[in-house]
């Protein structure tokens, strides 16, 4: 009795297994043949704004007093303006890109003290090969009464990659008595972060991006200094993608 009373819970086991496996099978088939939009070969340039942690480098130059050659100090940056551009390929629910991006920013502090606004400047740059998982293409409808000309759907991507980064900070300080003349701090090495996005198709070719891009960059790790030549970006981009 025990025995066909186990059986027959096996088999009704089994059997609710192989029907919701069926199910869940045919939703993830159903989920991957759903609507992606145009697909294929993509280009993407856009605005960026980031804003780079602080890191630490030596000085370079002859120092006095407070500064001297070979110490170490935090340099603090402002926000960094830039564009970016991406060559990439869109096979439906996945993409990959490469992407170029660089800004222009000026230098907030040396080793705590204010610098002077006049002449510092950084410059950054970063290399990437990227991977995006488009997550759902929400269809807005289609406009344009007669041609259907306008597509709009919303579609969440989020993506992760790896590559190359440097940053250059050149400045002085406002304080004399503390001894920083200008001088140039340099941090960059392999690359590597993640993205998270909207775009906004407005035609099956053309659409509009705002994405968050965080990456971290180690340094090369250099001795003898106080602090991290790590550096960290944290930017805000918005494009314009042609697929073709």
């Amino acid at each position: 009795m025990l025995a066909k009373f186990i059986r027959t819970l096996v088999v009704a086991v089994l059997g609710a297994t192989m029907v919701s496996s069926g199910a869940v099978a045919a939703g993830l088939m159903d989920y991957w043949s759903s609507n992606d939009g145009d697909t294929g070969g993509y280009v993407e340039i856009g605005y960026t704004l980031s804003s780079i942690d602080d890191f630490a480098d030596k000085y370079k130059s002859s120092r006095t007093a407070n500064a001297e050659h070979g110490s170490s100090a935090s340099w603090s940056s402002d926000n960094f303006k830039g564009a970016k551009v991406q060559f990439g390929n869109d096979f439906g629910k996945l993409r990959i890109d490469f992407k170029m991006a660089a800004g222009h920013g000026g230098v907030d502090s040396i080793g705590g003290v204010a610098a002077d606004q006049t002449g510092d400047d950084g410059v950054h740059a970063a290399l990437s090969f990227n991977l995006y998982w488009d997550v759902y293409r929400l269809d807005l409808g289609q406009y344009g009464a007669k041609s259907g000309f306008f597509n709009a759907a919303l579609t969440p991507y989020i993506g992760a990659g790896f590559g190359a980064a440097a940053v250059a900070l050149r400045g002085e300080t406002t304080a004399a008595q503390a001894g920083v003349p200008r001088d140039v701090a340099l941090s960059g090495g392999p690359m590597y972060g993640y993205t998270v996005g909207l775009l906004l198709d407005v035609t099956e070719s053309v659409g509009v991006t705002v994405a968050y891009n965080h990456t971290k960059a180690d340094g090369i790790g250099r001795r003898n200094i106080t602090g991290t030549d790590d550096h960290t970006n944290k930017a805000f981009e918005a494009g314009l993608r042609y697929t073709f």
